[in-house]
């Protein structure tokens, strides 16, 4: 394929953003998960969908809604990054894979749990995490 025909590949941080907040359902999950701001996920996205030609995420007041163009493309960009940690563990070994910014994040855990186990500064004790 020549170069004039080839299409200009997506940003990777934007497909990243895409990946997250597809397996999250929630920019502000993907963001948290990416260590960037809602703000910042929202406009990769954006990004994304511009490039695409094609809406990816409905937005509703509580929480996100993969299109059936953003159905249909998760499972390539899925593969996208298993392949190139894959590449990463073949080439450099898995603990280079595992620092990859493509390595996989587990989803967080649920708000409640996470606040329970945070330190605060305040007179009453956090409960032991275990």
């Amino acid at each position: 394929m020549a170069n004039s025909e080839q299409r200009r590949l997506p940003p990777a941080q934007a497909l990243h953003a895409f990946d997250a907040a597809a397996r999250h359902m929630s920019f502000t999950a993907a963001a948290r998960e990416l260590a960037i701001t809602q703000a910042a996920v929202s406009q990769r996205i954006r990004l994304l969908e511009h490039q695409l030609g094609q809406t990816l995420f409905l937005r509703h007041a509580r929480g996100l809604e993969l299109t059936e163009a953003g159905r249909a493309f998760l499972p390539a960009v899925n593969e996208a990054f298993a392949r190139l940690s894959t590449g990463l563990a073949e080439a450099f070994g898995r603990r280079a894979a595992r620092r990859s910014r493509y390595a996989r994040r587990p989803a967080s855990p649920p708000t409640g749990s996470r606040r329970a186990c945070t330190p605060s500064s305040s007179a009453i004790p956090a409960p032991a995490c275990a």
